[in-house]
């Protein structure tokens, strides 16, 4: 399920010109905005986990579901 945001901005980008796509994107990039790369946060959490143990997440879809278990159901 796609959330609402999810949902517009596939709508926005569908709708986009590849000219106005490439002025939003150049304005974004002149802010030499900075972060962790993608690698670095799953590194993070990874141990951040290790250091709080276990825990439950309590969300509808998820009741039960004890972080780092493998449930390959989750991915269907």
């Amino acid at each position: 399920m796609k959330s609402e945001m999810a949902n517009r901005l596939k709508e926005v980008l569908d709708n986009m010109t590849q000219e106005q796509f490439d002025q939003e994107w150049s304005a974004i990039t002149a802010l030499n905005l900075e972060g962790p790369a993608f690698v670095e946060v799953v590194e993070y959490f990874a141990v951040m986990q290790a250091q709080l143990g276990s825990y439950d997440l309590k969300t509808p879809q998820l009741v039960g579901y004890k972080a780092g278990e493998n449930n390959y159901a989750l991915a269907a």
